[in-house]
């Protein structure tokens, strides 16, 4: 990888340890978050403060994104649209269900769940708001796969590797394009214990206005909980997300 690259993915590192929660900084805790030295950290910092991507604050000394990633971010479809709009559906497939349904997006090349609502019966082991997954285990990162754009699922694959988390999780590239190629035709992925044992879930893509992928959203379950036939559970999540797809179309 040549040395711009290198500096271009670092930068993009640091842009991406701010969050609603964590949004300042000391240089310091960003070089020891990031395992960077000071001066690279402070190099990198200084280019993104050129193109007002991170500002300083003047009060305490801490970092914090600047305009420019205010508005590259206005540029498209907000996550916090997403949420509005799929939070509702999403609670009624946890209540309706008993089960637990979560609102994902691609982040650095994983399945990053940004809103998770539960059934208030059942507590289920899934990824928190805030955490990553590996996209070929998940319900939620297989629709982000199958439905991206040829070139950014293409640029995906070549990031994943193959690890058994279950006996049931997909092994090999080959296994998994199959598996892309039938979620495309069904409109919906499923997660057969496959990134935890004893664990279904269910998902559906959620797109935009031109038909680009936005996020994703599920809802997972015990397997020992199936209901005998799935069709319900699945139309109800492909439905829902259809909503939620019509409703960003609608607000964008």
């Amino acid at each position: 990888m040549s040395a711009e690259n290198q500096s271009l993915l670092k930068a993009l590192d640091v842009l991406d340890l701010f969050t609603k929660e964590d949004f300042e900084f000391r240089l310091s805790e960003i070089a020891n978050l990031l395992d960077m030295p000071a001066s690279t950290t402070h190099r990198i910092l200084r280019t993104l403060e050129k193109r007002d991507y991170i500002r300083q604050n003047p009060k305490n000394g801490k970092y914090q994104l600047g305009v420019s990633a205010f508005v590259l971010g206005s540029n498209v479809v907000g996550i916090g649209e997403i949420v509005d709009a799929a939070l509702p559906r999403i609670a009624e497939l946890a209540n309706k269900y008993q089960a637990t349904s979560h609102i994902a997006t691609l982040r650095s090349g994983q399945v990053l769940c940004v809103e998770k609502v539960e059934s208030p019966f059942v507590n289920l082991d899934t990824p928190t708001r805030g955490e990553k997954h590996y996209l070929q285990v998940t319900s939620l990162g297989k629709c982000i796969l199958a439905f991206s754009a040829p070139q950014m699922m293409e640029n995906l694959l070549k990031g994943i590797t193959y690890q058994p988390f279950t006996p049931n999780a997909i092994t090999s590239q080959n296994e998994l394009l199959s598996e892309l190629s039938r979620i495309r035709r069904q409109g919906y992925a499923i997660d057969r214990e496959e990134s935890s044992k004893g664990l279904f879930c269910f998902g559906a893509p959620i797109f935009a206005k031109d038909g680009n992928l936005l996020a994703s959203i599920s809802t997972s379950m015990r397997a020992s909980a199936m209901p005998g036939n799935a069709a319900s559970i699945i139309l109800d999540v492909k439905r829902a997300a259809q909503e939620i797809s019509k409703y960003v179309a609608l607000t964008s």
